[in-house]
């Protein structure tokens, strides 16, 4: 059920005089349960209604709950700016730290591509000696190997 604005400042001002019917409390109850943040808001309005104060009552209700309204919803958002802070901070270093983490991935993945292409395609050299020779051979990667005699 749908409730209008206007209709749910009235049931409200009802509820917290403690003159609202079964039918308007319904209302109010289904109104409270659909969100959590009506139901805070409930809450909220219940301990400003309470709170003793200084000042003589006042005779008109309505201003009472539109205060009580107003300093509701600048509690409700007073809560919810608190957090933003630490949220930016939160997505500014989860980003910073996924990024490093695929920067690293993808410089060892290429390191290992590299690696792995000299592994890959391996080049053979095939040399024998006669018994009276010692050849010394220079390898591709710039390694020196030495090949005794009567060996291959």
């Amino acid at each position: 059920m749908d409730v209008h604005e206007d209709q749910l400042d009235k049931i409200l001002t009802k509820w917290l005089t403690h003159t609202a019917e079964r039918e308007e409390l319904d209302v109010l109850e289904n109104w409270a349960s659909q969100r959590e943040e009506n139901a805070q808001m409930m809450e909220i309005f219940q301990k400003i209604w309470d709170e003793k104060t200084s000042e003589p009552i006042l005779v008109n209700v309505g201003e009472r709950v539109s205060a009580i309204w107003e300093e509701g919803l600048t509690n409700k958002q007073r809560r919810s700016l608190s957090w933003t802070p630490m949220i930016k901070n939160a997505a500014v270093l989860f980003i910073f730290i996924g990024a490093s983490f695929g920067i690293y991935h993808f410089v060892q993945k290429e390191n290992v591509r590299q690696e792995g292409s000299t592994a890959l395609s391996p080049s053979y050299i095939f040399k024998e000696n006669r018994a009276d020779q010692k050849t010394k051979i220079f390898l591709l990667d710039s390694l020196v190997a030495y090949l005794n005699s009567s060996s291959s």
